[in-house]
């Protein structure tokens, strides 16, 4: 859910302070590819040329370079610096702030404009902005709470709750710099060793005060650089508390200034929009506002020592504008305002190397051009000896042995999807074989999760469940489930602690059901009763894809409330209880759970039922088998099919009412469990003992999150299993189809459908929520 809304999110935050407002009319507007100076002054070639210049130790003046923060505004610097580049000119010292700080760090250690380019084109930015992770990198439990809960609030039993200090935790981004920056890890780094001497700026919450970072863990640096005040958590370091350093210094000029620089080319990011009193009415602009001016003094100070401004139009662009629309027009863009101010640039070349012999800026490329990484020892950091053990078993990469970056950032992406941390990152200490430090933060151990859904079959539903782990990562877990909507039910689960790489499991539930029972179109039954199932079973500890399960349980129906239509329909149910025994396994590899472009979802429960423990009403017991495959593939872009197969059968006589055949509705076991969904019946059909359905989707992502789809269901059903495939089954088929427009909103998919079937013609249904 919260890659749906972390675009939003940057953009209400503004990624680093990007937008610096001034009065109304301060700026003129129009189209233009290099905006006007915010303090109204002028950056023209004349004043350039008369300014004098000092030369540095190496025999001509040293060129210092600015980027200031502005989220995908930031992407700018890259077209920038390519311009620069093709005009020969040197660059000595580096200082950024928030995006200018990871454009300006990579830059420094020898990644060229061209890599830069691919990156920033090439990268998912709300995924990795948000922390999201792959489905297939998490664990089962995870994804059911993800695709199940539209809140999770992670709860202390020893601290008194609080509202975190940030919605994100940023290491996802911390990661990808670990990546890109090998060789730069260590902690005593001396910024001024880099191929260009590079410092960002930070801002500590502890002490209200500005921290320039020259020297330390590299892609640490620039993640405190880039950490927005109320979306990112803030870094911790020595005792400080670091965030965005644009709330403070946004334009480090007096930065690269303290570094040695003797000129100074400074990129300014800065929108210039106009604060009036409809800006400050949204919490953005007031945001934005109080940024301004607790930076303006240092801001307007710093402008004054300037040699060569360069102010990139990004309008209409904000700090969010991460599309591959946005972020073309913003490369572009800053090349175009570079090559507008030509003139200046070479005029600056030529006064840099004045009277010194032409050197061209050769950087010396030390991060890993290798895909392939040589780890010597494995270290933890957050963990016990004994959960310790258990993560070196799960990681997957082994001591004094060489593995790829892809196997590397596999094996750290199964870390956080275990769901056990609230942060994982890891760092390359040294040089190769590289110290691998994992630095992991435990979850709370209690958890509140919450889910809402409407839909037009039961209307409002709310679902609240609370988690609870004891002795952390291999300990035994409690969990309290209630839904409250037209069929409420509670449920207790006690998971054990690890056995032999499972858990036993042990839960109960109560439900009272309540729905109108149909067959053949017609309604025949208002069933009420309450269902009672404790259950007892054996499933592996920590699946991620396949999930089986062996268990026993025991369920009791009881049957209270009958109101059939006529008495032909009437039929003796009274309360009863069963033992029953079952081997299931669920198998799922969809890269969405509600919008899948590839992927297999499968499912397969084999059941034996009895009142006894080994009989059925005097006589052998019955069985069931349920069995489901979905599959998704994309032949073309924005096209998906999705064909599918679903079924159930009763094996053997009699067979108890509790569990005869049901299908209908829009969610599988919404009723009963062994309730199967078809599009176009919006009830609860009773089914033959055997039935079979094929259904498929053609689902169109028209633009953005918004898709329609095209719904056909075709169903067999008969006494027999292969009776179902006989001439005579033909008479009961069931068919269906229907058009469905969906939205992937922050709160779940909203859905509209219009169907039709041959037993309940047309249909609408809506929903607005996850499923549950």
């Amino acid at each position: 859910m919260r890659a749906g809304w972390v675009v939003s999110l940057l953009a209400l935050f503004c990624f680093g302070p990007g937008a610096v407002p001034v009065q109304a009319g301060a700026v003129s507007g129009g189209a233009r590819v290099c905006a006007a100076r915010t303090d109204g002054a002028d950056a023209g070639a004349v004043a350039l040329r008369e300014r004098h210049i000092p030369v540095g130790d190496a025999g001509r003046p040293k060129v210092g370079v600015v980027l200031s923060g502005g989220g995908a505004k930031g992407v700018a610097h890259i077209g920038i610096l390519k311009v620069l580049e093709e005009a020969g000119m040197p660059i000595d010292y580096i200082a950024g702030t928030s995006m200018g700080a990871i454009i300006g760090g990579l830059y420094a250690i020898g990644w060229t404009t061209s890599e830069l380019d691919s990156l920033v084109r090439n990268q998912d930015w709300v995924a990795l902005l948000s922390d999201k992770l792959s489905r297939s990198d998490q664990l089962v439990a995870e994804k059911e709470i993800n695709d199940t809960y539209l809140l999770s609030v992670p709860l202390s039993l020893k601290k008194k709750f609080s509202i975190p200090s940030g919605v994100l935790a940023g290491q996802s981004v911390l990661n990808l710099l670990n990546e890109m920056t090998l060789g730069y890890h260590d902690d005593d780094l001396d910024f001024d060793s880099l191929p260009i001497p590079f410092a960002c700026v930070a801002y500590d919450m502890v002490k209200g005060q500005e921290v320039v970072f020259r020297s330390g863990n590299l892609p640490l640096a620039i993640r405190a650089s880039m950490s927005i005040p109320g979306a990112f958590v803030p870094v911790s370091l020595d005792g400080m508390a670091l965030v965005d350093g644009g709330i403070y210094n946004n334009f480090p000029v007096d930065v690269v200034r303290e570094m040695g620089a003797d000129v100074v080319i400074g990129v300014d990011l800065a929108s210039g929009e106009s604060i009036n009193e409809e800006t400050l009415r949204s919490f953005s602009g007031l945001f934005n506002q109080v940024t301004a001016i607790l930076g303006r003094e240092r801001y307007t100070e710093n402008l004054k020592h300037v040699d060569l401004y360069l102010h990139p139009e990004v309008r209409p662009y904000n700090s969010a504008s991460f599309s591959a629309t946005a972020v073309d027009s913003l490369l572009l863009r800053g090349e175009r305002c570079a090559r507008q101010h030509w003139a200046e640039i070479v005029a600056l070349q030529e006064q840099v190397y004045a009277g010194a012999e032409y050197m061209a800026n050769r950087r010396r490329i030390l991060t890993e051009e290798s895909d392939s990484l040589r780890v010597g020892e494995i270290e933890f950091v957050g963990l016990t000896h004994n959960e310790e053990r258990f993560m070196r078993r799960t990681l997957r990469i082994r001591e004094h042995t060489t593995v790829t970056k892809g196997e590397l950032y596999n094996a750290i992406a199964k870390v956080r999807g275990s769901g056990a941390f609230s942060y994982v990152t890891y760092t390359l200490e040294s040089r190769p074989p590289y110290t691998l430090l994992i630095t992991v933060n435990e979850k709370q151990p209690a958890m509140v999760n919450i889910g809402f859904r409407f839909d037009t079959e039961e209307m409002a539903s709310i679902l609240l469940n609370s988690t609870l782990t004891l002795r952390g990562l291999q300990g035994p877990k409690l969990g309290f489930t209630l839904r409250l909507n037209e069929n409420p039910y509670v449920k207790l689960d006690v998971l054990s602690s690890n056995i032999l790489r499972g858990r036993l499991g042990l839960s109960y539930m109560f439900k009272n059901n309540n729905y109108q029972l149909y067959k053949n179109g017609r309604q025949n039954n208002n069933v009420t009763f309450g269902q009672n199932r404790v259950e007892l079973f054996f499933s592996l500890a920590n699946p991620t894809w396949f999930n089986p399960r062996l268990g026993v349980n025991y369920e009791h129906f009881n049957y209270n409330s009958f109101l059939f239509v006529s008495d032909a329909d009437r039929i003796a149910v009274t309360p009863k209880g069963f033992i029953n025994y079952y081997l299931m396994g669920d198998l799922e590899t969809y890269d969405n759970h509600y919008f899948p472009t590839r992927g297999l979802s499968a499912y397969a429960r084999a059941t034996l039922h009895t009142d006894n423990g080994y009989g059925y009403e005097g006589t052998d017991p019955f069985g069931s088998l349920a069995y489901h495959a979905r599959w998704a593939l994309t032949p073309v872009r924005y096209l998906t099919l999705l064909p599918g197969i679903t079924g159930r059968s009763l094996i053997g006589q009699p067979v108890a009412y509790s569990y005869y055949n049901y299908i209908g509705g829009e969610v599988a076991g919404r009723y009963m469990d062994q309730q199967i969904p078809f599009v176009g019946i919006h009830h609860m059909e009773e089914a033959n003992r055997s039935l079979i359905t094929f259904h498929a989707e053609a689902r169109v992502r028209v633009i953005a999150n918004h898709y329609v789809s095209l719904k056909a269901a075709y169903g067999l059903q008969n006494k027999s299993f292969f009776g179902m495939f006989t001439r005579d089954a033909r008479r009961d088929d069931l068919w269906g189809v229907g058009l469905q427009y969906a939205f992937a909103s922050p709160i779940g998919p909203i859905t509209l459908l219009f169907d039709y079937s041959n037993l309940s013609r047309f249909g609408i249904y809506f929903s607005l929520g996850k499923t549950f």
